[in-house]
């Protein structure tokens, strides 16, 4: 493996909490690594994940409460959506 990538790997595993440094000389035989456990890290995901379908829910359950029997959204939800303006970048 080329020692770039290997840098940039471990850079990105450090940054992610994955490994942590736990001894050695950066400039003479290099760092020593131990893997962290990932239990919290996956106790936060399932918890934010959890938020966002929450809040992603509530959106819906407003959007649907604002559409009448025609289909159509009500007058207040379409003006205060035509005077927002969403930026979009990809």
């Amino acid at each position: 493996m080329n020692p770039s990538n290997l840098k940039y790997y471990l850079a990105q595993l450090h940054r992610y909490n994955y490994i942590k440094i736990v001894g050695g000389n950066r400039y003479k035989l290099g760092l020593e690594y131990e893997i962290i456990n990932t239990e919290e890290y996956n106790q936060l995901k399932n918890s934010l994940t959890t938020a966002l379908d929450e809040a992603l829910s509530d959106i819906k359950k407003t959007l649907v409460d604002n559409v009448d029997n025609s289909g159509q959204l009500s007058q207040l939800s379409t003006q205060k959506t035509n005077n927002q303006r969403v930026k979009v970048s990809g």
